[in-house]
Parts: structure tokens; C-alpha cells; sequence
């Protein structure tokens, strides 16, 4: 009796569902609408829209970023600049979504898949060099390869660009799930001729790192550059300062006497600072914190904060 017992117990256990990543809706994102609402800014777009492509562009090191409805979308824009169309051939990975090909068929052309290496579960390079090889006995040529980063495992790019470029034909990196993501030190989504990024609600949005950057001085006294957005040039700042890390976004939400509490905006979590000291920032105001690892006071507002 405790032997079935203990059977069902792992069976309920083995089946109990993993999400992705669940969604987290907090206060930062009630006052982001409300800001839409106050500043009339609902259709077709506005300031934060654009901050939003640049941020991201920044992010991944590209020079330029397009917010579309979807990953479906990205994905069907790419194809529709590469100019596919009825009777193409596109190769796409076949461990995916089925967003990852519906813009194929969107535009009435033919979606070839290609099958996944045991490595990095995404596609194998020796499948698609063998389908290159099967189309070019035929004549064929597919317009473009669809390759899928699932769960931010990056695929074999260096292999796949090789064949893909032996041929002449070019890449759409379906990065849907592995925004954060690097392959050599190159961001995902930024290898092939396009990449896309999802922002759908069981994404992660943004890698941990600056969060856990914060997380760790939780107790502790550290020496921080703090900067307002609109001042602030993050590549210049940082390329003029080395040794500083771009820790996260801040707002200012309350003054009391000579402190101030201001929280952070890291996908998920949140993480509460006290300044000790006087701060020109306002409440309401949008900056951006610095932390410099020499302790080197090279930002024009630096202060003691303490992190809690």
C-alpha cells in the first residue's frame, strides 16, 4: 500500500507543470499606464515606444531597433523585406513554435524543416548542409534559413553561417526566447541578416545580471554615479569611464529630509535604495545608476546609497 503510495506521489510531482516564465504585473506597470493615459499618448505610438527600440538596440549593440506587434510579426516583416514570396523554399528549424514558420505560409511559400542536434536542441548543421545539398541537385535554392535560439540556447551559428554563406543565402534568427542570450560574446539576434526578439508575457524580458549587481550590496554601503536619463550617453559614459557598469533604471519616489527612496526596473524584480545624503533628483525623475568598480568618483552626482 505505501509502494502505490509513493508511486502516485512522484507521478503527481513528475507531471507538475514548469512554466516559462510567469508573468509579474506590479506597480511600476500601473503607473506606465496611467502615464499613457495622462499624457494622451494610447495610439499609434509615443515616447516610450521609442525609448524602448533604443534601449534595446543598445542592449544587443546594434545601431537600430523596430517594436512591432509580435515576434509573429518581426518574423513576417523579415521575410517580406528578403522579398519571399509564392514557391520559395525557406528552411526552418523544426523544434520551435509554430509562430517560427506561420509567416512563411503567410506569404504562400514553402517552409522546408530541418531537424536538431542533440547538443544545443536547436538546428543541426549537418541536416542543413545535407538539405542544401538535396535542394541543389534539384536546382533549388531556399530564399532564407529561419534559425531558432530555443530557450535562450543559442544554436551552432559559426557551422550554420558557414554553410549559409558557402550558398549565398541569408539568416533570420528566430531569438524569441533568448533575448540575453550571447554565442561567443555576440548577442543572439544579432548574428544573421535579421533577428527578432519577443516581449510576449511568458518571456523573460531581461536578463537578471543588473538586479543580482544590485542584490548583492543589499546591506552594504557602496559608492554609485547617478545620472539623469536625459543627460545620460551610456556608451560615452562608459566608454569614457571603464570601469563603471551600467547597474539599472531608477526613479526617484519619495523625499524625506536629506534621503530619498528610489526603486529599480529589472524585468521581474524590483529592488528598493535609500540615498543617504542631499540628491538634485526630483521626484517623478527617471535616472540611470552607475556602479563604479575603483570606487572613482567620475559621475558629476555621486553620493553614498545603501541598498535595502
Amino acid at each position: 500500500m505505501e509502494a502505490i503510495k509513493e508511486r502516485k506521489s512522484k507521478e503527481v510531482n513528475e507531471n507538475k507543470r514548469i512554466f516559462l516564465s510567469s508573468p509579474h504585473m506590479g506597480n511600476l506597470e500601473k503607473e506606465f499606464i496611467k502615464e499613457a493615459f495622462d499624457t494622451n499618448w494610447i495610439a499609434p505610438l509615443g515616447p516610450n515606444v521609442n525609448s524602448f527600440e533604443k534601449e534595446v538596440a543598445q542592449y544587443v549593440g546594434i545601431d537600430n531597433a523596430a517594436a512591432l506587434i509580435s515576434g509573429t510579426s518581426a518574423i513576417h516583416l523579415a521575410i517580406k523585406l528578403l522579398g519571399i514570396k509564392e514557391g520559395d523554399l525557406v528552411f526552418c528549424s523544426d523544434l520551435t513554435f509554430a509562430a517560427t514558420c506561420n509567416p512563411i505560409i503567410y506569404e504562400k511559400a514553402t517552409p522546408v524543416f530541418i531537424d536538431s542536434e542533440y547538443e544545443s536542441l536547436n538546428m543541426s548543421p549537418k541536416a542543413l548542409k545535407k538539405a542544401f545539398e538535396v535542394y541543389e541537385e534539384k536546382g533549388i535554392m531556399p530564399k532564407a534559413v529561419i534559425v531558432v535560439h530555443l530557450y535562450g540556447q543559442a544554436a551552432n551559428m559559426d557551422e550554420i553561417l558557414e554553410i549559409c554563406n558557402k550558398y549565398n543565402v541569408p539568416i533570420i534568427e528566430d531569438a524569441a526566447e533568448s533575448l540575453g542570450a550571447t554565442y561567443k560574446g555576440k548577442q543572439t539576434g544579432t548574428i544573421g541578416k535579421y533577428g527578432i526578439y519577443s516581449f510576449n508575457g511568458n518571456k523573460i524580458k531581461f536578463p537578471a545580471d543588473k538586479c543580482d549587481a544590485l542584490k548583492s550590496y543589499i546591506g552594504k554601503e557602496v559608492t554609485f554615479g547617478i545620472r539623469p536619463q536625459s543627460l545620460s550617453d551610456d556608451k560615452e559614459l562608459i566608454a569614457n569611464n571603464p570601469h563603471s557598469t551600467i547597474v539599472g533604471d531608477i526613479e526617484v519616489v519619495e523625499h524625506m529630509g536629506a534621503e530619498s527612496y528610489v526603486y529599480t526596473k529589472c524585468g521581474n524584480a524590483s529592488v528598493t535604495i535609500r540615498i543617504e545624503g542631499t540628491t538634485n533628483l526630483k521626484v517623478g525623475e527617471k535616472a540611470k545608476i552607475y556602479l563604479d568598480a575603483n570606487s572613482l568618483h567620475v559621475f558629476d552626482k555621486d553620493t553614498t546609497l545603501r541598498v535595502i
